[in-house]
């Protein structure tokens, strides 16, 4: 029997990829040269099933031949494209509109005690997710990663403490999930292996074996504490004070 709530869709995506076909003017994504771009193959599950066994198999539940055709078969998006792909020549694929990634961000404010240090912090800041000749969606994708990543790391800066004697900032569970800056434990850890590339380290410590995750995947109020770390290229625990104090100065002035 068809289960309406197991098919709950990835919106932003369905979106983004929507607008995106149509500022290019493309009837469907098959026809543009970049063709399958990262944002369409990030798109929700169901649209990557390419026929009915491997639906069952990846949901390890049955379903009818007809209940198939009817609820899933029209969403399966990429195995439609695919099949199209191949009809359609070279010379006739179309290249995408091209957007590069803008950011406001205020000129550096020099400071004899730590310039190095906040040179090094304000250059990652203004970097963040910054990428030239990108697809629309790409670009919608990139700022949506970008203000994820800042609201993680000023929370951070904001409420994290800085045990004595240990190099990393410490947020506890109930602070995290009252800022709501995302309670999904799958999305938190790609946002960290994005700034991974950025030499600043973050993860999860759960301090119970059971009960710190729902049975979805989100983090509870309790029973874990996020820890964030800079690397060496950052000052280790020197410039992770540095970043705290000036984000404390920073929310006295806002």
């Amino acid at each position: 029997m068809f289960i309406f709530q197991d098919f709950i869709v990835d919106t932003f995506h369905d979106i983004t990829i929507g607008k995106c076909v149509l500022i290019n003017g493309f009837p469907h994504c098959a026809c543009c040269r970049g063709f399958p771009c990262s944002e369409l193959n990030e798109a929700h599950s169901l649209q990557k099933i390419n026929n009915r066994e491997e639906y069952i198999r990846n949901r390890n539940r049955e379903i009818s031949e007809d209940d198939y055709k009817v609820f899933i078969e029209p969403y399966t998006g990429l195995s439609h494209l695919n099949t199209i792909r191949l009809s359609i020549p070279k010379k006739d694929l179309k290249d995408f509109k091209k957007f590069n990634q803008k950011t406001k961000v205020t000129p550096f404010v020099h400071d004899e005690m730590n310039e190095a240090i906040l040179l090094t912090l304000y250059s990652v800041m203004s970097s963040l997710c910054i990428e030239r000749d990108i697809s629309y969606a790409r670009n919608q994708t990139l700022e949506r990663k970008r203000e994820d990543l800042m609201n993680l790391l000023w929370a951070a800066g904001s409420f994290g403490i800085l045990p004595m004697d240990k190099d990393y900032l410490e947020l506890n569970s109930q602070t995290y999930t009252s800022l709501k800056i995302g309670g999904m434990y799958e999305r938190l850890l790609e946002q960290l292996s994005d700034l991974k590339k950025y030499d600043i380290q973050g993860e999860v410590i759960p301090l119970v074996e059971k009960g710190w995750l729902t049975p979805m995947g989100g983090l509870r109020k309790e029973g874990w504490v996020f820890r964030l770390k800079f690397g060496e290229s950052l000052g280790g625990t020197k410039g992770l004070r540095v970043f705290r104090d000036y984000v404390q100065k920073l929310k006295i002035r806002r």
